[in-house]
């Protein structure tokens, strides 16, 4: 027979109670137990199998005359976040995308951003919001607004973070975005190569790539088989 763990008969399970008649020579049976597929997440749950009576002449091992069975329950949400990845700070926002698998029910998370090197209200808008999920929708995405400023910066990173599901268990907790600075410049310096020693003069040329701010760098010749002076 069955008997009630953390499931309960008729809305976890359907409960079995019967007699097995063994032929003569006969040494096992099969019985199944119906398990019922509901849409409440609920958590994994058991029932015991019990070997209750046996006829005149035959005794139950002690040892083997109970078994617990888990049902595992397919309702539950798991979670996860990821992030855009790299994003220029000219593109305007950061997304990160929520997402859930299993779980067919209305659900509510929370999501909200923390700094790593970035600087909330300088180098992005702060969001800390409830993300409510309808009834089977499996995603949803958060836009976090970045601020692109004038000033040259190291690249910064900010992070979203999902807390407080109010269902199912939390896979990835935390995605991290990389803010990639665009005021930065890269500089780089060529000559005008081989020069006939009666041109009078060598060309240098000093580049730099990104960065529209004023800028400073120092220039200086230094001696190679040529001497100074």
């Amino acid at each position: 027979g069955t008997a009630n763990g953390a499931a309960g008969a008729s809305n976890d399970y359907t409960l079995a109670i019967q007699t097995l008649t063994f032929a003569a020579g006969e040494t096992s049976k099969t019985v199944t137990a119906t398990i019922n597929d509901d849409a409440m997440p609920e958590g994994n749950e058991t029932f015991q199998v019990q070997l209750l009576t046996a006829s005149t002449g035959a005794l139950i091992n002690p040892a083997a005359a109970s078994l617990t069975a888990t049902i595992l329950d397919n309702d539950q949400s798991v979670w996860s976040v990821a992030s855009t990845g790299n994003v220029s700070e000219g593109a305007g926002s950061i997304t990160y995308t929520v997402t859930r698998t299993g779980g067919i029910n209305a659900a509510h998370i929370q999501f909200a951003t923390t700094s790593g090197t970035a600087t909330a209200g300088s180098d992005y808008t702060a969001v800390n919001q409830t993300l409510t999920f309808a009834a089977g929708e499996t995603s949803k995405t958060v836009t976090v607004a970045i601020t692109d400023d004038a000033a040259a910066e190291a690249n910064e990173t900010v992070a979203g973070v999902i807390s407080n599901a109010d269902s199912g268990t939390i896979n990835t907790a935390l995605a991290t975005a990389t803010i990639l600075d665009n005021d930065q410049s890269i500089w780089s310096v060529a000559s005008s190569g081989n020069v006939d020693e009666g041109a009078g003069s060598i060309t240098y040329t000093v580049t730099r790539t990104g960065g529209a701010n004023a800028a400073h760098i120092q220039f200086a010749t230094t001696g190679g088989t040529a001497t100074a002076g």
